[in-house]
């Protein structure tokens, strides 16, 4: 990304309504234009966490939480890195956890209950909220939450609300609630509490799509990926421009269901370069080991004199070094002299290996003569 994001921090004492705001905030924006990484995927195992002097596991405690790694994917993400994080299930055996990917995104909402106590995390946010509600409140949702999605009796609830959940908020989080830029009460409903964070935050995504942006690509923007790469490298429209391959192919360079494949692949992705809501360039990019591969470098043919291309391999290299990647490949018709110079300017060297192109799949195009790739590479400091 070639801008930061701006980053969301919202807690609230248990059982305040956070997770239902979330879900309302959530759904009000693009899922390319908003990320929430919450602080509930990065508890502790079980045997790490602490027993009371009753036996009972405490998860209302600052240290049960693996801060110092949620706080380092927080700022991966600000970077414009990708990060993986294996989900927790608070312990339920009917629940399979599955690897949650985080990617970035005009807004960053980071969420918990101990958000703004460490300030390893509370650093980095640019705007703090504090959902509010009344202790009576909290236990009534607490009661059927714990019941219905954790499995927890009567019982057990009631004693971790008295022991756990009620010094833990007098101790670490109430005395954040000064912290916090809006306080929003949620005794009966936070309506329009939400309706102000919503207006604010999409006057911040206003404000920074009108200039250009370089963002990971989802699966509402694959028909116009499709278009634009298409139009780059085949057909007469291509000849416009420098990525043109229509004298030596025929048939497409991708289609829909190829790109839908890669976006829903975890260890790809394709960044798109917008510039006032329209869709001029994209490259697409693999983590092999310790190498990034990138593929289908695209700029829009009457946009290839603007510097797109450029913007976007830079993308790339941050994108490599924010994911330790040692060195990025990529493979290049040799036939292609302008784009073999282009990637030499930027750093790459040919590495003396060939690679066949796969002229039995019409998925990448039908050959006009016998072809090849080069490689291609350059090391990531």
């Amino acid at each position: 990304m070639n801008t930061k994001p701006f980053i969301v921090g919202i807690t609230g004492g248990s059982a305040s309504g956070k997770t239902s705001f979330l879900n309302e905030l959530m759904s009000a924006f693009p899922k390319e234009q908003i990320c929430l990484i919450s602080q509930d995927n990065y508890y502790r195992d079980l045997a790490s966490i602490a027993v009371d002097n009753q036996g009972v596991h405490n998860f209302d405690l600052p240290e049960t939480i693996d801060h110092l790694r949620y706080a380092q994917h927080i700022q991966e993400l600000r970077e414009g890195g990708i990060v993986e994080q294996l989900e927790y299930t608070f312990n339920n055996p009917n629940i399979i956890p599955q690897i949650m990917t985080f990617r970035p995104a005009p807004i960053i909402v980071v969420e918990g209950i101990f958000v703004f106590y460490f300030r390893e995390i509370a650093d980095l946010l640019d705007l703090k909220i504090f959902i509010d509600a009344k202790n009576s409140i909290k236990l009534e949702r607490r009661l059927k939450r714990d019941a219905e999605e954790r499995g927890y009796d009567l019982d057990d609830v009631m004693y971790r609300w008295k022991y756990h959940v009620q010094p833990t908020y007098k101790q670490f989080i109430k005395p954040y609630r000064a912290e916090a830029d809006i306080v929003i009460p949620n005794n009966v409903h936070y309506r329009k509490g939400l309706n102000v964070v919503i207006s604010y935050l999409k006057t911040k995504i206003s404000n920074s799509m009108s200039t250009a942006q370089i963002l990971p690509a989802v699966e509402e923007d694959i028909a116009r990926l499709n278009q634009l790469v298409n139009s780059a490298y085949r057909g007469d429209f291509s000849r416009r421009g420098w990525t043109t391959e229509a004298d030596l192919l025929d048939g497409i360079r991708t289609s829909e269901p190829l790109l839908l494949e890669m976006i829903r692949n975890p260890k790809i992705t394709i960044l798109k370069y917008v510039q006032d809501g329209e869709l001029l360039g994209c490259v697409c990019l693999e983590n092999k080991d310790n190498s990034l591969y990138l593929g289908m470098l695209t700029v829009s043919p009457d946009n290839q004199v603007k510097g797109i291309g450029k913007q976007l391999l830079q993308a790339a290299e941050e994108y490599a070094h924010n994911n330790h990647c040692q060195k990025i490949t990529m493979t290049v018709l040799p036939m292609r002299h302008e784009l073999v110079a282009f990637y030499e300017r930027r750093g790459f060297r040919p590495t003396g290996e060939t690679h066949p192109f796969p002229a039995d799949d019409p998925n990448f195009g039908l050959p006009k003569q016998p072809l090849a790739f080069i490689v291609m590479e350059k090391a990531i400091h």
